[in-house]
This record gives structure tokens, sequence and C-alpha cells, in this order.
């Protein structure tokens, strides 16, 4: 059994790290000027000089990635671009609202899905069993960008639904609507 488990948690680690390599990859490894990105189009070399600096673009591409492995395995994801906040503290921010679409999404695929099952279940062979292995097969083909903007925009006029009151979110803050993009980050 502890064999097991450490062969488990061996592949987790290789994944993890996969995954982490990945990212490095697809976003540094990607032809284009970050700082230029950052700093705006109209930006002086100067300016530019000091993203990069502050960022670490101006060091080798080695020397990046052990820099960003280091921070991953201390838990520090970074800033954002944006808004120049912690990249965790945006995450602890929004993730009881994230959690408790996906929560809610659950039960509510949970119950349609057992009813949906059981009924077919139930008529097996007929046209009710059809059609609702039909739809069942088209929702769970369908990709999950199409399938959020659809409901989205057959929900919504605006395409914004306000979250729960129950978190007491900050009207004003981004964090306090669930965008079309189906999360809340």
């Amino acid at each position: 059994m502890i064999r097991f488990l450490l062969r488990r948690l061996a592949w987790s680690a290789l994944v993890v790290w996969f995954v982490a390599t990945s990212v490095f990859t697809i976003y540094f490894a990607v032809p284009r000027d970050v700082a230029r990105l950052i700093a705006g189009t109209r930006a002086s070399e100067q300016t530019l000089a000091l993203v990069r600096k502050r960022l670490g673009l101006d060091q080798p591409v080695r020397v990046q990635y052990l820099h960003f492995l280091v921070k991953l395995s201390r838990g520090d994801l970074g800033e954002s671009f944006r808004t120049q906040e912690a990249v965790t503290t945006i995450v602890a921010r929004d993730l009881p609202v994230t959690a408790s679409l996906a929560l809610g999404s659950s039960v509510l695929w949970l119950v349609l899905g057992v009813t949906a099952g059981a009924i077919a279940a139930t008529r097996r062979r007929s046209r009710t069993d059809r059609v609702i292995t039909t739809i069942a097969l088209g929702f769970y083909s369908m990709p999950t960008f199409l399938l959020d903007n659809s409901c989205c925009f057959s929900s919504s006029s605006n395409c914004t639904w306000r979250a729960s009151s129950f978190f007491r979110l900050d009207p004003t803050s981004r964090s306090a609507r669930v965008h079309c993009s189906g999360h809340a980050f």
C-alpha cells in the first residue's frame, strides 16, 4: 500500500512539473515582447527596460525557468499584470463564488442526470429513451465554451448574473459578477 501511494505521489509530482513547464514554455517561449504588452505600445525604452528588469525578463530563459519553479514551489503564483495584485489573493477572494457555482451546477447536473437516466432506463428502446440519450449525447459532446455562451445568452440579455448576496461582495468589484466565461476570476 505504501509503495502504491509513493508511486502515485511520484506520478503526481511529475504531472505538476509537466504542467508547470508547459505553462512556462507557452507563456515565455512565445515570440512576443511581454514588457511591451504590460507597459503599452507607446512606452519608452527606459520604461521597457524597467519592466523587463522587474519581471526578470532580462535574464536567460534557464534562470527565468528556475525562478519560476522556485516561486511555484513556495506557492507564489505571481501578480496580475492588469491589477498588480497577488494572484493568490485574487484566487482566495473569488474562490467562494467559484466553489458555489461549481457546487450548484454539480447538484443541478446530478439531479437532472439521474432523473433523465431513470426515465430513459424505465422506458428502454422507446422514443423517450432515444430523445433523452440524444440530448445527453449532444450536451456531452458540445464544447464547454459553446454551451456556456449559449446558456448565458439565452438566460440573460446583458450577459451577466449577479452573484449571491450571501458572499456580501462589493457590487463594484469584478468578483461580484459572474461573467459569461463560466468562472468568477
